[in-house]
């Protein structure tokens, strides 16, 4: 009898939705830690992430949708991953189903350890301290588009802030003055500094 592939009946696609649970969380609500860092790839595995970056506007534009939707992505992804592994599966050829698992943990690997680099070099305030990058932000003599960069590299940091620190900041972006800039302009700011400070209020 042929095996169904209805993905909700194949433990592959839970185990991906609960990878994708537990990524989300930790991303959304997590302190850094090693366990978060490890599946930081469910979210950047999220296409919507890429889409981001292709429009041009950055990966962190997208941010909250993508982390919502992460667990639907990584249900796929499970579904997928155990669809090729019953299709090449035969009378118990445990060597097709290392190498299959070896395969998906190096690449999970390289693409963590890439993604990794990609942020910092997308990101070049990244090493910076948080009053070095606000002020290249604030910076009017700067171009536009550094100055969201700058905002967008502020990210990063807010997990790792104390609660004192993260008032100051808020206090910061809240008195931000955008009053030279273009109608676009300030609307694209204010993207920015909305995002941050539904980040600094987590």
């Amino acid at each position: 009898m042929e095996k169904s592939y209805n993905p909700f009946k194949m433990w592959g696609s839970w185990a991906g939705l609960a990878v994708g649970v537990i990524g989300a969380f930790l991303y959304g609500y997590g302190e850094p830690s090693l366990m978060r860092d490890l599946t930081l790839f469910t979210i950047m595995g999220n296409p919507l992430i890429w889409l981001g970056f292709f429009l041009g506007e950055g990966a962190i534009a997208v941010l909250p949708f993508a982390t919502l939707t992460t667990p639907i992505v990584m249900f796929l992804y499970g579904w997928g991953a155990h669809s090729v592994l019953r299709r090449f599966w035969r009378g118990g050829a445990l060597t097709t189903s290392i190498t299959v698992a070896t395969l998906v943990i190096v690449a999970g690997a390289s693409l963590y350890l890439w993604n990794q680099r990609a942020l910092r070099a997308d990101t070049p305030y990244y090493d910076s301290s948080v009053e070095t990058v606000l002020s290249v932000a604030r910076d009017e003599s700067l171009m536009i588009d550094v100055r969201l960069t700058a905002l967008e590299a502020l990210a990063p940091k807010v997990s790792s802030m104390t609660a004192d620190q993260k008032r100051v900041l808020s206090s910061q972006l809240s008195s931000f003055d955008t009053s030279r800039l273009s109608d676009m302009d300030k609307e694209r700011v204010a993207g920015r500094i909305h995002m941050l400070q539904d980040l600094l209020a987590k």
